[in-house]
C-alpha cells in the first residue's frame, strides 16, 4: 500500500496579466521556465490552452514539494521536460 501524498500548502495565487506567460511565473517562482508544467497541471480544471491563458485568471503556484520541483536537480528538470513533451504532444 502506497502512503498517502502530503498535502503542501500553495506557495500563493498569480492573476495572469497581460504578456504573462506560464514560463516566466515558472522562472520567477521555482527558478527555471521547464516547471510552467506543475503550475499547467495544478490548475489544469482552468487552464484549457497552457498557451494562452486569460488575463485576469488567478491560478494557484504549488509547493515546490508536491511535484519534486527543483531547479539544481538534473533529474527534476529532465522528469519536467517528460511531462513537457507529453502536453505539447497532447494540445
Amino acid at each position: 500500500m502506497t502512503p498517502p501524498t502530503p498535502d503542501y500548502p500553495p506557495l500563493g495565487t498569480v492573476t495572469i496579466q497581460e504578456g504573462d506567460r506560464l514560463t516566466e511565473i515558472a522562472l520567477e517562482h521555482y527558478g527555471h521556465k521547464i516547471f510552467w508544467v506543475y503550475i499547467y497541471q495544478h490548475n489544469r480544471a482552468i487552464i484549457t490552452n497552457p498557451n494562452h491563458v486569460p488575463i485576469g485568471t488567478t491560478l494557484e503556484l504549488p509547493a515546490p514539494e508536491r511535484y519534486g520541483i527543483n531547479a539544481k536537480s538534473a533529474a527534476s528538470r529532465v522528469r519536467a521536460a517528460e511531462i513537457q513533451a507529453e502536453i505539447v504532444g497532447n494540445l
